[in-house]
């Protein structure tokens, strides 16, 4: 619906999927081809369709028609849209004190995060991935191949820290949100 977020995760994907100086193309590929590895067995396709349906799931609706609850994929795709978003004033003259984003820091940092020097070293957000997956599987010290267990684990510690008020995500926004008033 929103022709500049449309604009934006394409251009994300394009960049994901180019053959460029960063190789994210490379790491993109390794990603989706351990994913296809690890869906073989039932052990371990059935957690991660089930963390995958929370990723990519409907929207849930209150008798209003409010939002109550939105995947993760739809909350991220908003989040980037308000981020990403040019101000505009009636002439469609840009704005910058109308953005939240105007540096453009939000496009570095995704930059960043999945860039590599070279094709077999992984990126920093790959690196932050493998640290959670293996400090959150079901035991932390098994050097052995992610299971069932593991991946349920793995996802309901990392839902739990998107979601705690507390001590999460949540908290880091906050944190943010108190820092730029």
């Amino acid at each position: 619906k929103d022709p500049e977020v449309r604009t934006q995760l394409g251009n994300f994907l394009v960049y994901l999927l180019s053959d460029t100086e960063h190789d994210a193309m490379a790491s993109t590929l390794a990603g989706i081809t351990d994913m296809l590895q690890s869906l073989s067995d039932d052990s371990t396709r059935i957690p991660i369709t089930r963390a995958t349906r929370a990723l990519v799931g409907t929207r849930v609706l209150d008798s209003r028609g409010r939002t109550i609850r939105t995947s993760v994929a739809d909350a991220a795709i908003g989040l980037l849209s308000r981020v990403l978003a040019r101000g505009r004033n009636a002439n469609g003259d840009r704005v910058c004190h109308k953005e939240l984003d105007p540096n453009e820091a939000m496009v570095v940092l995704l930059r960043r995060a999945v860039a590599t020097k070279t094709a077999l070293e992984p990126s920093p957000l790959d690196t932050l991935s493998n640290v959670a997956t293996e400090v959150n599987r079901s035991d932390p010290s098994s050097t052995a191949k992610l299971a069932s267990p593991d991946y349920k684990n793995v996802s309901k510690e990392v839902g739990e820290f998107c979601l705690d008020k507390g001590r999460g995500l949540e908290q880091v926004y906050e944190v943010i949100r108190q820092a730029t008033r």
